[in-house]
């Protein structure tokens, strides 16, 4: 018996050692270094496969963010979730943000040698090119109001869609097609709209019609960033009913990341450009009794001056709770229109003692950017890139004196070690005075040190007034540059500063670059990216 135990354990232990030097080796990459991977376009979203090892493993997929910093000439990878599969193929979360994928083969002693290649999602491959997401075919026709969806372009301020009648003469390209071209606007702000296809349906004989649709993405002034991106077929049948409610905008989100103290809503409005829309908040799930009709008690309902959002005035961050909520399309006299959309929720989580850091400022803090994107679009936030959980408590408007007036409710709540502190960039548009400027940023200090929470302020970044004045017809201060010296000098005393003010310069060293802030107030995607690149470099102050 003692034979043949040891017959046993010896017999084990050489199986064990040559599946270590086996998973070790690398002889299982058969000489490869890439997985041949594929990405796939589904209903459901992408999907991205590779090619099985000829050995029993799993896989550890690493989705990664890129972020660029100034003149794209810095790029800086981060890991933003991982995943393990036990088959070659894995379903992607939408993404705003350029994205690669790292796949490392697992076995019985942990990770192979070496992963395979990164593997870059081919949706950004052609820069500034929008990709198209609505597939509408002979099978699977659209009605005569289609909702369109496509991909965002971060830099676009807005999109150029066009309707044809066939192909075009020519892919790609910025010009609209000469032969085929049915209908053509610029007035779509959000990477998506509803289409009214009747007038193109009426008379022809037959239900169902075969149009072409292509997009192309556009800067502040109108001017395209790329190309078109390739006609799509788009199949219509005018026996089908037209959707009737607004549509929630839930593509293009950040896979980290979550709704910012002070929410935004964002939605596809319906087509008809006359209608107004109200978005009702909830605590409590919506019931089949009030699937279209107003519940009796809401914890919020307000009617949006926007076509495509609505930012809520009140803070929603009540821990352990889920907030839901919907929209739905009112005419002019106040009548519901349709449906209600469907309904979205957001939840904000128990906090097991202090958070570790918040984020406190106006606009550039609660995001937003491009003109047409709001706080709800998360790639529009620096938080989203910082490598520590961070609690969004930006307000869009706030000013220093607003600032040091909701401290008290917004930040002491949550009572963080460490704040982050970006106020002051509407001060600089409007006649405070740097004295005064600065006597508001000790206050907030003061309050902060008082109640334990170490303040990191970060210095103010420049304004480019021409530019804000083209996007919001706003002037500025002319004495802002005059004032943001002082201010940005006065932060340098604190103990614990960020300082972003020089890297946001354009060439001449004088205003806001373009690049980073197409609207000259508003840093953009690159901008947030920098942003956080830079406070990373500086994570050292926080308090740990």
């Amino acid at each position: 018996m003692k034979k043949f135990l040891s017959f046993v354990f010896v017999i084990t232990v050489f199986f064990l050692a040559f599946t270590y030097a086996i998973e070790k080796s690398g002889m299982l990459f058969l000489g490869r270094t890439t997985a041949n991977a594929v990405f796939t376009e589904t209903p459901n979203g992408q999907v991205l496969s590779w090619d099985k090892l000829p050995y029993p493993c799993y896989y550890r997929i690493d989705t990664i963010s890129i972020s660029k910093g100034r003149g794209n000439n810095q790029t800086e990878r981060r890991i933003e979730k991982s995943e393990f599969s036990m088959t070659p193929s894995c379903k992607l979360e939408s993404s705003a943000v350029p994205t690669e994928y790292i796949i490392t083969p697992y076995g019985m002693f942990g990770t192979f040698e070496r992963s395979f290649d990164p593997v870059v999602n081919p949706r950004y491959e052609a820069k500034n090119v929008p990709v198209l997401i609505s597939s509408f075919t002979k099978d699977t026709p659209a009605s005569a109001k289609p909702f369109l969806l496509w991909h965002t372009v971060p830099t676009a301020a807005c999109y150029r869609l066009e309707l044809l009648s066939d192909k075009p003469s020519t892919e790609g390209g910025t010009a609209k097609d000469s032969d085929n071209s049915l209908y053509i606007t610029e007035r779509i702000y959000t990477n998506g709209c509803q289409v009214d296809l009747t007038d193109f349906m009426k008379g022809k004989g037959k239900e169902i019609k075969k149009f072409y649709w292509r997009v192309l993405a556009l800067n502040l002034d109108r001017e395209p960033l790329g190309e078109f991106s390739p006609a799509s077929e788009l199949f219509a049948d005018s026996s089908l009913p037209y959707p009737d409610r607004p549509m929630l905008n839930e593509n293009d989100k950040m896979i980290t990341g979550r709704m910012p103290l002070y929410p935004v809503y964002n939605w596809i409005p319906l087509a008809d450009r006359s209608l107004d829309y109200e978005v009702e908040l909830s605590t409590r799930p919506y019931d089949k009794e009030h699937k279209n009709k107003p519940i009796d008690n809401p914890l919020w309902r307000k009617s949006a001056n926007e076509k495509i959002c609505l930012y809520d005035d009140l803070p929603r961050g009540e821990p352990g709770t889920t907030y839901y909520w919907r929209v739905r399309a009112l005419d002019r006299e106040g009548n519901q229109v349709g449906h209600y959309s469907d309904v979205a929720a957001f939840s904000i989580p128990l906090y097991e003692g202090r958070p570790f850091a918040a984020a406190f400022g106006d606009s550039i803090t609660h995001g937003g950017g491009a003109i047409s994107y709001s706080p709800a679009n998360l790639e529009y936030s620096y938080t989203s890139y910082l490598d520590f959980p961070t609690i969004n408590l930006g307000k869009s408007g706030d000013t220093l004196d607003a600032a040091l007036a909701r401290f008290e409710n917004d930040v002491l709540p949550l009572h963080p070690y460490n704040l982050l502190i970006m106020e002051g960039t509407n001060n600089l548009r409007n006649d405070m005075t740097a004295a005064d400027m600065c006597r508001y940023i000790d206050d907030i200090r003061s309050v902060c040190e008082k109640n334990d929470i170490r303040p990191i302020f970060m210095t103010i970044m420049p304004l480019n007034p021409p530019k804000i004045m083209r996007a919001f017809n706003s002037a500025t201060n002319s004495e802002w540059n005059q004032k943001l010296k002082i201010v940005n000098d006065h932060i340098r005393t604190m103990p614990y500063y960020i300082e972003l003010e020089p890297y946001f310069y354009d060439q001449d060293n004088k205003l806001l670059a373009g690049e980073l802030a197409i609207d000259g107030l508003h840093p953009d995607v690159s901008g947030k990216m920098l942003m956080a690149n830079i406070v990373n470099k500086h994570k050292h102050l926080l308090r740990q």
